[in-house]
């Protein structure tokens, strides 16, 4: 019979320990996706960071070729219509480049919540694999006392199936 009670208390720690490295792994996982969305996010500002350089790149171009037509015309750029269309150019671009910065913030907003929301999860799942391992131990444990009589003092004869 001391060799069936081994089995059995082996089988119990075997499936607990299985049970707890189910949910360290899946703990490990969940921190690993955490890393790579916040790695997303860095990358969604700097993205917004080289978008917004070329950007002011672009209307800088823009706003050299309006002058350059206006002068040739004959405008004066410091007067009137010149005067204005340049500082229209102006405002659509503070305009575009706060779209752009808004828009890099809100992806990377985006990543970071999945960031947090793997951290939660391989929190979670860390912590119901633990539960599991001692729920585990403890079913384990109150079904061999039993099955064996232990709570009533052994006055119980073990139950044994014979198919």
């Amino acid at each position: 019979m001391a060799l069936l009670d081994l089995a059995y208390m082996v089988g119990i720690g075997t499936k607990a320990f299985a049970e707890h490295q189910s949910g360290s792994y899946q703990k490990k996982i969940a921190e690993f996706n955490a890393e790579i969305a916040n790695e997303q996010a860095d990358n969604a500002i700097e993205r917004g960071r080289r978008q917004e350089f070329t950007l002011r790149q672009d209307y800088a171009q823009l706003q050299g070729k309006q002058r350059a037509i206006m002068a040739a015309q004959g405008l004066n750029l410091e007067e009137d219509t010149a005067l204005n269309i340049q500082m229209d150019a102006r405002r659509q671009e503070e305009i575009d480049i706060l779209t752009l910065r808004n828009n890099a913030m809100m992806e990377a907003w985006g990543y970071q919540v999945n960031a947090y929301d793997y951290t939660q999860r391989g929190e979670y799942a860390s912590k119901a694999g633990n539960m599991a391992a001692f729920t585990t131990v403890l079913t384990g444990a109150a079904d061999y006392a039993l099955a064996t009589g232990a709570l009533d003092g052994g006055k119980r004869k073990p139950k044994i199936s014979r198919g």
